[in-house]
């Protein structure tokens, strides 16, 4: 599978009643990453190929993450999370911000 090669932080200077903005959007081979304070921007975080294990910082079980399952990741909450097995995660995310007055 050929990912897509998209990484962007899109202006969120627009009018409308659209109550969120898209902050960035990536595909990519995910490394183990360990977020002590959380990401900034709420998350939908998607597995492509391959698998890895999610949890929560301060927990001690993991969940596992299989091709064609989505998570939501809340802004500011601290979690980690590592592939998992001999193939390449390939993960893909949509970060958002919801407007001030959303």
């Amino acid at each position: 599978m050929k990912l897509l090669q998209l990484h962007t932080n899109l202006n969120a200077s627009f009018a409308g009643d659209v109550p969120l903005y898209v902050y960035t959007v990536e595909t990519e081979k995910q490394p183990p990453i360990t977020r002590l304070n959380g990401f900034s921007a709420k998350q939908l975080f998607f597995t492509i190929a391959g698998g890895g294990e999610f949890r929560l910082l301060g927990q001690d079980n993991w969940d596992i993450l299989m091709p064609d399952r989505l998570l939501y990741i809340p802004g500011g909450l601290p979690h980690e999370y590592v592939p998992k097995g001999r193939e390449p995660w390939l993960t893909g995310y949509v970060t958002f911000v919801e407007k001030e007055d959303g």
